[in-house]
């Protein structure tokens, strides 16, 4: 019984650890990097919510291909991305309309007082 108990744990240990954000660590420089961009005026408590809010939403609302994309931006990557659209046959305006659509989502759902500017 304590064997049946041990691969029970094990299995759901695995399972957890594998459910785990793939975008995570990318997720995390795209934020402290976003933080760095906004206005003085507000606290670190301030540009790390807003920027945790702002990533969030806009890896929530890309595919995969959406996702590649907003990192080549965030990198300034320029000629990575034009190869790797070009590469992979990419739809640059597709593209381009979905993060878009992201952006809009992620003003939507994030606090406007949060300026980057």
């Amino acid at each position: 019984m304590t064997n049946f108990k041990t691969l029970i744990l094990l299995i759901a240990g695995l399972v957890l650890v594998g459910c785990g954000d793939p975008r995570a660590a990318e997720k995390e420089a795209m934020k402290e990097s976003l933080a760095d961009t906004m206005r003085d005026s507000l606290s670190d408590e301030e540009k790390a919510t807003a920027a945790g809010c702002i990533v969030d939403t806009l890896s929530a609302n890309v595919d995969d291909d959406g996702w590649k994309a907003l990192n080549f931006a965030y990198k300034k990557q320029r000629d990575e991305a034009r190869a790797w659209v070009e590469e992979e046959s990419i739809d640059p305006v597709a593209l381009g309309e979905q993060i878009e659509k992201a952006a809009v989502k992620a003003e939507e759902v994030c606090e406007s007082n949060y300026s980057i500017l």
